[in-house]
């Protein structure tokens, strides 16, 4: 499938439809970070065949994503497909991270506030 003929099924009504629905059986919440979608998100395909692009009927192959989310979950997979070490090191830095920057350090920028 070319990603002329993606981009047109994304601009289909059944697409369209199909995301809404996904929005709201998600509570219109990015599935990794719980965060409201934003206006950007993407709903993404978890089965990357591109022969399944247009099979929407399992909705359990696909998850809503802000689009922030969606870049990294794709960067991500690209290293996690080889080596699932990866996590476990990801993990062992967030920790590391939490560590040397205390919940008490408030980031400002608007798109990156913790609570």
């Amino acid at each position: 499938m070319t990603a002329e003929e993606k981009q047109k099924f994304r601009r289909s009504k059944r697409w369209s439809n199909f995301r809404q629905k996904m929005r709201k059986r998600y509570n219109k919440q990015d599935a990794l970070t719980h965060k409201e979608l934003t206006r950007t998100w993407n709903l993404h395909h978890l089965d990357m065949n591109d022969k399944h692009y247009m099979d929407l009927s399992k909705e359990d192959k696909f998850l809503p994503l802000n689009k922030d989310t969606h870049k990294f979950v794709h960067w991500l997979f690209r290293f996690y497909r080889h080596d699932p070490g990866i996590i476990q090191r990801l993990e062992t830095i967030m920790k590391l991270m939490i560590m040397y920057n205390p919940p008490r350090i408030i980031h400002n920028r608007e798109e990156d506030q913790w609570e």
